[in-house]
């Protein structure tokens, strides 16, 4: 096109002149803003994000971290990129909008904070899955509830055998948890965003007293799980605005009511009011 319009693939433009005909230079949305906007958005935190968006006088009122860099992207770096640029790895800003109860869409939508990096239930991998595991494992697709198919492509130990990591590819074509190629996948997993969640605490209640197979006399004993504190549990960010008694549900692991003693603008702690049961068991 350019050789047809301009009689050569070089443009000259005011002081640059640029060959189409020259390979093109691949570079990361972040790499561009760190190169021309000089913050580096993955070690940034979302305050020093925001003030960096300040200079170019962008609003980032309620602006996640993956839109401020789209923002910064814009405002900063596109203009000066003027050799032909393959930009790569654009941020997926908000997951379509979740319904609140898919049974009855009248109690409205929210919209999902998503990102590069996310939080799935550690139960929900398996680096070698038994027989009916629908959920993750190597070389495995699944549905992200409300977002896109991804499939396990490696993941990363610790020193003690503890799986820390998950990498995944993603398919753009199946924003909203359906493939337009009519593909199916069993497994749905519950998800939060990473840099955009919040950090809660959940007590699991049980039952206080268990039968005691062992006495004859029929005397019941002590549960000693019948309450366990989860301290550093990650919730979605529309969660910071719950009440005390509020109640949810949460996806596969019960129901659950804002603590009304304990809960406090600083934290937020959940009781589980009744637990749901997985049918997926780990045969013996």
């Amino acid at each position: 096109v350019a050789r047809k319009v301009c009689g050569s693939a070089v443009i000259n433009y005011e002081e640059y002149s640029v060959d189409l005909e020259s390979p093109w230079q691949r570079m990361t949305m972040a790499e561009a803003v760190k190169k021309y906007a000089g913050i580096d958005y993955y070690t940034a935190s979302l305050e020093e994000l925001k003030a960096c968006a300040a200079k170019y006088d962008i609003d980032t009122t309620d602006m996640p971290k993956g839109k401020i860099l789209s923002e910064l992207f814009e405002a900063a770096a596109e203009e000066k990129l003027i050799q032909p640029t393959f930009i790569t790895e654009y941020p997926i800003e908000v997951s379509p909008l979740a319904k609140r109860n898919p049974e009855n869409p009248e109690m409205g939508k929210r919209t999902v904070p998503f990102g590069r990096y996310l939080y799935i239930e550690r139960e929900d991998f398996m680096e070698e899955p038994v027989k009916k595991f629908f959920r993750l494992a190597p070389g495995k697709e699944v549905r992200l509830k409300g977002a896109y198919f991804v499939t396990c492509t490696d993941f990363v130990k610790d020193d003690n055998g503890n799986i820390t990591e998950i990498h995944c590819t993603y398919d753009p074509e199946s924003k909203g948890g359906n493939s337009p190629d009519g593909r199916k996948v069993k497994g749905t997993l519950h998800w939060v965003c990473a840099d955009d969640c919040v950090t809660a605490e959940a007590r699991l209640y049980d039952y206080m007293m268990l039968d005691n197979p062992d006495d004859p006399s029929g005397e019941m004993i002590m549960n000693p799980e019948s309450i366990i504190i989860r301290d550093n549990c990650k919730a979605e960010p529309s969660l910071k605005e719950a009440k005390k008694g509020d109640r949810f549900q949460f996806m596969r692991n019960g129901y659950f009511c804002v603590d009304t003693k304990d809960t406090t603008d600083e934290k937020l702690v959940f009781n589980r009011i009744v637990p749901l049961k997985s049918s997926f068991k780990i045969g013996k």
